[in-house]
C-alpha cells in the first residue's frame, strides 16, 4: 500500500537515501525544507523554519506518515553553552512546529518516526544495552537525548496513532557517515585512532537503516523505542585494525592520545572517546533480516567506492 510520507531533514545522508528507497517501494514522498526551491526537482517540497515555528501547512495535508530526522549536528564544533542549547532546541522546535500544525489542521497521521540516538545510553563499557535497559548515561549527549525523547513522547503521542523513537547508531555508507570519515586519512597512508580504543562502536549500514524504516512502516504492531544498530558492535581498536588490514593504502596506524583530544575538543571529545554496546533486541524479536551484519563488508565497500 502506498503511503504519503513527509520527511523533515530529507536532504541529509539518511534522508536522501531513505527518500530514494521509499519512492522505489511505491510511496509518495515529500520534504519539509528551509529552501524548498533548491530541492523541488528531486521531490515535492514545502517550506518551513523551525526556528520561528513556521510551516506551510499544505505539507501535512493527507499525510499518512511523518519521519523527522532534523537536528543540529553534534559534531559541528566545541560544545559551548550556546551550542548545547542549540543542539536541543533544534530538535524540540522541529517537533513543536509540526505538532502545532497538526493540531490546527485536526489531522492525525498513522505513524510518526522520530530520530533519536544511541547516545542516550552513555558510555557503559561492555554492558549489553537494549531497549529494555533502564539506566541511561549522565553526560551531556545522553541527557540531551533523554530530554528530547521525553518531549517527543509527551508532544507527539496525542497527535498520531503510532509513535516510534528510532535510536540510530553510527551510520555507515560509502557516501558519508562516520566510517568514511574515519577512513579518509587512508589516502595519506595512515589509519588514525583516538585514545585506547576500548569503547564499542554500535553501527548501522545505510542499506539496513532505510530498510528498517520501511520494515517498521509496514509492521503496524511496531511502536515505541527501537535500537537501529547492527547486532554486531565492534571495539574501536578492532575496527581500526580491520581498516588497516583491508585497505592496502593504509601503511601505518597512529593513535592520538585521549588527553590531546580532550584539550582540542573539550567535552565534545566524548563523541570520539566513548561508546556503547547496543543490541537491536526488538528488531531481532520482530525478525528483521539484516543485510549487512559484519563491518568488513562496509569497509571494503568504501575502499572500492573511493579507490583509496
Amino acid at each position: 500500500m502506498a503511503n504519503r510520507i513527509l520527511i523533515a531533514g530529507g536532504s541529509g545522508l539518511v534522508g536522501s537515501e531513505l527518500t530514494a528507497f521509499l519512492i522505489k517501494k511505491g510511496h509518495l514522498v515529500r520534504w519539509l525544507s528551509r529552501t524548498p526551491k533548491v530541492y523541488q526537482h528531486i521531490v515535492e517540497c514545502f517550506s518551513w523554519n523551525p526556528e520561528d515555528l513556521s510551516i506551510d501547512e499544505n505539507a501535512l495535508q493527507g499525510v499518512d506518515i511523518i519521519i523527522n530526522l532534523t537536528g543540529e549536528s553534534i559534531a559541528g564544533g566545541r560544545w559551548t553553552k550556546k551550542r548545547k542549547n542549540s543542539i536541543l532546541e533544534s530538535r524540540v522546535n522541529s517537533i513543536k512546529t509540526i505538532v502545532n500544525a497538526l493540531k490546527r489542521l485536526n489531522h492525525k497521521p498513522k505513524l510518526w518516526i522520530n530520530a533519536s540516538a544511541i547516545g542516550i545510553y552513555g558510555d557503559q563499557g561492555e554492558k549489553i544495552l537494549d531497549e529494555e535497559s533502564q539506566f541511561m548515561g549522565t553526560d551531556f549527549l545522553s541527557k540531551t537525548v533523554q530530554e528530547w525523547e521525553n518531549y517527543s513522547v509527551e508532544q507527539i503521542s496525542p497527535v498520531v496513532e503510532r509513535l516510534i523513537l528510532s535510536r540510530i547508531g553510527l551510520v555507515v555508507s560509502e557516501k558519508g557517515g562516520f566510517l568514511r570519515k574515519l577512513m579518509s586519512t587512508n589516502k595519506f597512508g595512515a589509519t588514525i585512532g583516538f585514545g585506547p580504543g576500548k569503547s564499542y562502536c554500535s553501527w548501522i549500514h545505510i542499506k539496513d537503516l532505510t530498510s528498517i524504516f520501511h520494515f517498521l512502516i509496514n509492521n503496524e504492531q511496531s511502536e515505541g523505542v527501537f535500537n537501529i544498530t547492527s547486532p554486531n558492535p565492534i571495539k574501536m581498536c578492532d575496527l581500526l585494525s580491520k581498516i588497516h588490514e583491508l585497505n592496502p593504502c593504509s601503511k601505518i596506524k597512529i593513535t592520538l592520545p585521549a588527553g590531546l583530544i580532550k584539550i582540542i575538543l573539550g567535552e565534545m571529545s566524548d563523541v570520539l572517546l566513548s561508546g556503547n554496546y547496543v543490541i537491536p533486541l526488538k528488531l531481532i524479536q520482530y525478525k528483521y533480516n539484516f543485510n549487512i551484519i559484519q563491518i568488513d563488508e562496509a569497509i571494503l565497500e568504501i575502499v572500492d567506492s573511493q579507490k583509496i
